[in-house]
């Protein structure tokens, strides 16, 4: 049969033709496939990962592009600090902070930026008082030497951390009784400097003056043969030592120093012009 206008005659046996638009037409394909509802709901869950991942890429690029131009600000004032203030060996050791050589130091920020060690003290302007022990070394211009126990008191005030000023009283004896042979009294002002004040343990520098008042009536030996010593005087002199501070705390401490005298005006007696002087002691600080 012949087909509709414009269409293919069908040839023998085959149906005629339909036209594509008809319903017959379409009732003859397959039918249109469309994605499931969870399959829609990963497409737009994927988009949406791939929407946050590009933001934190931006973001992290915006950090790193800050951090950039903080270390570049940072190392520009750092520069300027340090070419302006030059190099302070001092720092870290008897001034609280790191040398500004070898600090961090932030754009604005002076000298104050870097990392400190940690605080666990502040001595400024702190007053102590304490209680010594220790020894005596001394001896006598023809030999012989002998050696004391003492007990005194020690006051000292740190204008600064790491600055002390003391006066120390220590009185020494022989045996302690009316068969003494030996007693010396000793007064001494120093100056002490002090190495990482802000810490628990400070060693330090001290340097001052010694009068000591000495009364000796004592028998001693040579190496030859035995001498009478008698010594009836206040000798003077410098002294210079090497202490250690313990803390245990804001306000107690163990102290621990030894110390060099050396007297100037013993040439016209019998005593010794020099002697080294032991000290443990107590301290307590206000």
């Amino acid at each position: 049969a012949a087909g509709w206008p414009g269409q293919p005659a069908a040839r023998p046996g085959q149906p005629a033709a339909r036209p594509a638009g008809s319903r017959a037409a379409q009732a003859g394909r397959r039918p249109e496939v469309r994605p499931s509802v969870s399959h829609r709901k990963t497409v737009a869950a994927n988009k949406s990962h791939a929407r946050r991942v590009s933001a934190s890429r931006r973001a992290a690029a915006q950090r790193r592009a800050v951090a950039q131009r903080s270390v570049l600000a940072r190392y520009r004032a750092a520069r300027s600090w340090r070419i302006s203030h030059g190099y302070r060996w001092y720092h870290g050791v008897f001034v609280y902070g790191p040398s500004p050589w070898r600090s961090t130091v932030y754009a604005g920020g002076g000298g104050g930026g870097g990392v400190n060690p940690t605080r666990s003290l502040d001595r400024t302007s702190q007053v102590m008082l304490g209680f010594r022990t220790g020894s005596f070394v001394s001896g006598y211009d023809q030999g012989g030497t002998f050696s004391d126990v003492g007990i005194g008191l020690t006051g000292r005030w740190r204008p600064t951390e790491s600055l002390g000023l003391e006066m120390a009283y220590t009185y020494y004896n022989d045996t302690y009784d009316e068969l003494s042979e030996r007693e010396t009294g000793v007064i001494q002002p120093s100056v002490q400097l002090f190495a990482f004040p802000w810490s628990r343990i400070n060693p330090y520098l001290s340097a001052g003056i010694t009068w000591a008042k000495r009364s000796y009536d004592d028998v001693y030996f040579d190496g030859f043969q035995n001498r009478t010593a008698y010594v009836q005087e206040t000798a003077s002199g410098l002294h210079g030592g090497l202490g250690l501070e313990l803390n245990f705390g804001d306000r107690a401490a163990l102290d621990l120093e030894g110390r060099y005298i050396g007297f100037l005006n013993t040439d016209d007696d019998d005593g010794g012009p020099g002697a080294i002087q032991g000290t443990a002691g107590f301290n307590i600080y206000f």
